[in-house]
């Protein structure tokens, strides 16, 4: 859940991984009372260190620093590798650890999110993990982060200290960390958090069918892994049926084959109500965004799969307004032209044995 829009949000999106790690760097480095960190993966690589070592020097100069990794996700990420950010007086935490005795195996239910929090006045979140791969070094990989100010950073702040609670049972109630925000900007901004406690609401997947069902003139959707529920697949083709502007932007290739063939499945029907694909082959596009009639858009770390809205924790900026819709819908169409669109006819081409395997995949979609 979380609060309603809040108006007086400014806020600056990173499509190239390194001015966003350069500027979440600064922000780092900058902080002068506390920085708070959810991270579902976090790379024992260049960047991760880069970032362990910023923590570090924020620890030194007295900054309280508390990291949250998902311990499935960052499971490559020993606790050593932070050694010297426990030792500069840094708190890391796991959720949902795997092995202990007193904890029940909770592998499916992940912790997704990739959230920061500065000073309590400023935050970071989008889909960008921390690794090289997500700070630019990579040319096969396309992202996002937003860098946030304003009143909704209390939102993040908010996830934040349920999430740390959840992990630490230790509350994080002073006033030092939800500080009077003046506006930040003209951008009215929601931050909403979803997760596997939240069966009845599904926040996220509630407020991205709903824009889709009221669209008057595009949906344009990119995720990387798409395995939509019934109800998302049908409002994606009534929107087009009724003459809406759906396009999707999705990767031509995937780590994850089985969601890959599993999307492709859904292809057939989309297709045939008017829905516009587009397969990128050369990059993988990693943001997860949606832009609805230019005065709706999203972005964080929900895909557009049953994982996403109904087993793993969440969070994505939803922004109300033309400024953050159009920016995203400019991307968008660059990577339209950069992408090959899928026709009915290439669908028609597929081998028995394609569709064998992408039938096979849909039957475990709810499980991908």
């Amino acid at each position: 859940g979380g609060a309603g829009p809040l108006p007086g949000c400014g806020a600056t999106l990173y499509r190239d991984g390194r001015r966003a790690f350069d500027a979440l760097e600064q922000a780092i480095d900058t902080a002068s009372h506390h920085i708070h960190l959810v991270y579902y993966l976090w790379e024992p690589d260049h960047t991760g260190a880069r970032l362990r070592d910023a923590l570090t020097r924020a620890a030194g100069r007295q900054v309280e620093v508390r990291l949250l990794l998902d311990d499935v996700g960052s499971r490559k990420t020993k606790n050593k590798f932070f050694a010297s950010l426990a030792a500069a007086g840094g708190e890391i935490a796991r959720f949902l650890p795997v092995n202990p005795l007193n904890r029940q195996l909770a592998l499916n239910n992940r912790n997704h999110r990739k959230l920061v929090v500065i000073d309590g006045i400023s935050g970071f979140t989008g889909s960008m993990n921390v690794g090289d791969l997500y700070a630019g070094l990579a040319e096969s990989w396309q992202d996002l982060h937003v860098h946030i100010h304003g009143p909704v950073v209390h939102e993040l702040q908010e996830v934040f200290c349920q999430d740390w609670y959840h992990a630490t049972a230790r509350e994080l109630a002073s006033a030092r960390y939800f500080p009077a925000i003046p506006p930040a900007g003209d951008i009215c901004a929601q931050f909403l958090a979803s997760g596997p406690a939240d069966e009845r609401w599904l926040a996220i997947h509630t407020l991205l069918f709903a824009a889709i069902n009221l669209a008057r003139e595009r949906v344009w959707i990119e995720t990387p892994y798409f395995v939509p529920d019934s109800a998302v697949a049908m409002a994606l083709q009534t929107a087009a049926l009724r003459g809406i502007d759906v396009r999707l932007l999705l990767p031509g290739y995937s780590d994850h084959l089985l969601v890959l063939l599993a999307g492709r499945s859904f292809y057939k029907e989309l297709l045939a109500a008017g829905v516009r694909i587009f397969e990128m082959d050369k990059t993988i596009p990693h943001a997860k965004t949606a832009v609805i009639d230019r005065i709706f858009a999203t972005t964080g770390s929900a895909n557009m799969d049953q994982r996403s809205f109904r087993l793993n924790f969440e969070a994505n900026l939803f922004f109300f307004g033309n400024e953050i819709a159009s920016e995203l819908e400019r991307g968008f169409l660059l990577l339209f032209r950069e992408a090959n669109e899928v026709t009915a006819a290439d669908r028609a081409n597929l081998t028995r044995s394609q569709r064998l395997a992408e039938g096979f995949a849909r039957i475990l979609a709810p499980l991908l």
